[in-house]
């Protein structure tokens, strides 16, 4: 890869931040453009260097990540590919996280040498991309995108309905034809992958379903998906799968 990548660290351990310079520099694609540790710094900084990653604490001085992730959604154009470090993992905070355009949260203590895995992860993603209708998806941005879409509708991960479900989106949104054989392909290929029976997959994914379905805002979902939904009773697998497949296929969401 010829092009750098431009990295802004804004983290307030400056032990952490010095590990993440040593590894980074070292790095011929890799440069990081700016270091901080105070978040009402951030936002003039994203600016300024337009950064295709933002390597961002949760817990900065001045302005919060939340903070940070509102003013950036809001207020960048361009926004950099964000990496969000938390503490242990808050699926209401998480969940706000994704909300306001985090795109991949870690947990603490922080990883030098697995953020840059990280990093070239999703540069190696843009280089080998996979056409989908016109659409270019890779598999690592695809669990991004669906990740987050079950944040924003309030999953936690905690249900393992929550990984199956987010198994059968990706699956679905690379390949429709598997809607025509649920039972046989989609529920076989994902239940493969966990070491659990078909049946099991149905029913956490159904039990998935009516907990998004049981706490949601409608209109958060309306919101998220473009369109109106019928908020009286539950859709099936299929008909959820189907809709918010399509949705994230065409980039709808």
């Amino acid at each position: 890869m010829a092009i750098d990548a431009r990295i802004i660290i804004a983290y307030t351990h400056l032990g952490t931040t010095a590990e993440f310079v040593r590894r980074i520099m070292a790095d011929n694609v890799l440069k990081v453009v700016a270091c901080v540790s105070s978040g009402e710094k951030v936002l003039s900084l994203v600016r300024k260097y337009k950064p295709d990653f933002l390597v961002l604490d949760s817990a900065l001085t001045g302005v919060c990540g939340l903070d940070i992730l509102r003013q950036i959604s809001v207020q960048i154009e361009e926004r950099p590919f964000i990496i969000m470090y938390c503490e242990k993992q808050n699926d209401i905070y998480w969940q706000l996280a994704y909300k306001y355009s985090a795109d991949l949260i870690l947990e603490k203590p922080a990883d030098p040498a697995g953020l840059i895995e990280r990093i070239y992860t999703y540069l190696n993603s843009k280089y080998e991309s996979l056409c989908i209708d016109d659409c270019d998806f890779t598999s690592r941005c695809l669990e991004v995108k669906v990740t987050k879409v079950l944040y924003t509708l309030g999953l936690p991960p905690k249900f393992k309905g929550f990984h199956y479900l987010r198994l059968a989106l990706i699956l679905v949104a690379q390949d429709s034809e598997k809607l025509f054989s649920v039972t046989k392909i989609l529920y076989s290929q994902i239940a493969e992958q966990f070491g659990v029976s078909n049946r099991s997959v149905e029913h956490s994914i159904q039990t998935a379903i009516q907990c998004i379905w049981n706490s949601c805002n409608f209109d958060n979902l309306k919101e998220t998906l473009g369109f109106s939904i019928n908020s009286s009773q539950s859709p099936t697998n299929v008909e959820f799968i189907s809709l918010l497949s399509d949705a994230i296929r065409l980039n709808m969401i």
